[in-house]
């Protein structure tokens, strides 16, 4: 709330005279965003729907935004405007501030807020972009403390029911005390008159309002504080929802900020207005507004691409870390990706998943390096026993051997192969090492052997030879425990 003046001063008298323009020494504020500690929460690509908020939630979040830009503004320098300065003794020294704080009403606000855009207009012409903000952010203010105060008269029927002592400063007393009162209620009854006078101010208010945020905006953008323009805009386009300067400005601002859902929804938007009912002007803008759909639409694609392969690698990263918990230790793929034989999950993560115990499951395969061939387990839990899937794949309780030739299929049982894996702690010897496992050891237990390391794939692989193969002369084999 503003603090009462004691100095009664025409609000005109600041559109005409006002402290912080200069004309010879335009100064322009750097072209930074906003510091985090200013941004606005982070708006989700689901805007608030103007509608389903009240005239008073409006106009507290219109002051919070207000709030916000006095602070920005600040940050970068203009403590010398009385409206924002920091010092409260200057600025209760300041009889320009003392006027738009009392809003004495001598003048219509709106032709108030109108003189303070003309100021921001031309000092947006300049590039003047500091005091273009100022005085579009003065004349915000000047409409939102007028219509604050125009529902206020509404709800008490005049000033003759408003309590004038309602958010004064406790401390005034005496002679201050009554000049406050005395300011107050001359400013509400002058007012109030002007509402009777002019039944269509509030709209007129809003007008000037509206295009203030509108201006402003194009000056945020031109800032890069691309959230507070898309803040601005959305006040505009709650009072006009077919403002096409309002959609573009936001079109634009979401596309900087990523925000390509948001982008493309008032692209659509925009060509569906102009399409049906748009003007000359809003014809030529189609084609940006058409670009920038496909733009987003690419953009959109890339994000849920990149949004699926995080989630594909954070569950990777889990299923790994699951892994190694268990203390399973991870080495090198054996086999390429492009190698993968039918059947085989393509996502890492999808190789290896858990029971409702906790336990893993793997996909394995079975290699028969002498037929170049091999075999794929969907599903091998790692509390089976590797004799259990072998011997529902050799006989004399599972099928012929499908490969070879018919002495092949003679020797190749249960009870005449070995299975190995390959030992990597041994890479670079001379010969390479496979470790014979035990048929009656379960699949974790082998998993966890010390010179077993789980590929980096997640896919164990397992070499099936007969006992009497050459390979296990030309291979230097060695049991699980040596």
């Amino acid at each position: 709330q503003r603090c009462p003046s004691t100095t009664a001063v025409s609000i005109y008298f600041l559109h005409q005279h006002p402290p912080h323009m200069s004309s010879t020494n335009p100064e322009t504020v750097p072209t930074v965003p906003l510091p985090p500690s200013m941004q606005p929460p982070a708006q989700s690509d689901s805007d608030t729907d103007e509608d389903s908020l009240s005239e008073i939630q409006l106009y507290q979040r219109r002051k919070r935004m207000q709030k916000n830009i006095k602070e920005y503004i600040q940050k970068y320098d203009v403590e010398d405007s009385p409206l924002f300065a920091s010092n409260q003794d200057e600025v209760m020294d300041s009889t320009v501030v003392q006027a738009i704080q009392a809003m004495t009403y001598e003048d219509p606000p709106n032709e108030v807020a109108e003189g303070f855009k003309e100021q921001g207009s031309e000092a947006l012409k300049e590039k003047n972009y500091r005091n273009a903000l100022i005085s579009y952010t003065q004349a915000i203010d000047a409409c939102l403390e007028a219509k604050q105060h125009m529902a206020l008269l509404n709800e008490k029927a005049g000033p003759d029911n408003i309590d004038m002592m309602h958010d004064l400063d406790p401390n005034l007393s005496g002679d201050d005390l009554q000049k406050a009162l005395t300011q107050r209620r001359n400013a509400f009854n002058l007012l109030w008159e002007q509402m009777q006078k002019d039944p269509n101010m509030k709209q007129k208010i809003d007008s000037v309002e509206m295009q203030c945020f509108n201006n402003r905006a194009q000056v945020q953008l031109t800032l890069k504080n691309f959230r507070k323009c898309i803040e601005d805009c959305r006040e505009v386009l709650a009072y006009d929802a077919r403002n096409v300067k309002a959609m573009w400005r936001t079109v634009k601002s979401a596309y900087e900020l990523r925000r390509y859902k948001l982008c493309k929804r008032y692209c659509t938007k925009a060509t569906t207005i102009i399409n049906k009912q748009g003007t000359t002007q809003d014809r030529k803008t189609l084609p940006l507004f058409e670009k920038h759909i496909k733009l987003s639409d690419q953009q959109i694609q890339k994000q849920i691409i990149k949004k699926r392969e995080q989630v594909m690698k954070d569950r990777d990263n889990r299923v790994v870390e699951i892994i190694q918990e268990s203390g399973i230790k991870l080495g090198k793929d054996e086999i390429q990706t492009n190698q993968l034989p039918p059947g085989a999950k393509p996502k890492k993560s999808d190789r290896v998943v858990l029971d409702e115990n906790g336990k893993m499951v793997f996909q394995v395969l079975f290699v028969y390096d002498e037929f170049n061939q091999s075999d794929f387990i969907q599903a091998f839990h790692e509390e089976d026993r590797l004799v259990e899937h072998l011997g529902a794949m050799f006989p004399p309780h599972g099928p012929p051997f499908p490969f070879g030739n018919e002495k092949d299929q003679e020797r190749y049982v249960l009870d005449n192969i070995e299975v190995l894996y390959f030992d990597q702690t041994r890479m670079g010897s001379y010969n390479d090492v496979y470790v014979r496992v035990k048929l009656n050891d379960s699949l974790g237990d082998v998993l966890r052997q010390g010179n077993y390391r789980l590929p980096n794939n997640l896919l164990p692989v397992f070499h099936v030879v007969h006992k009497d193969a050459r390979l296990l002369k030309e291979w230097k084999v060695v049991n699980g425990n040596e």
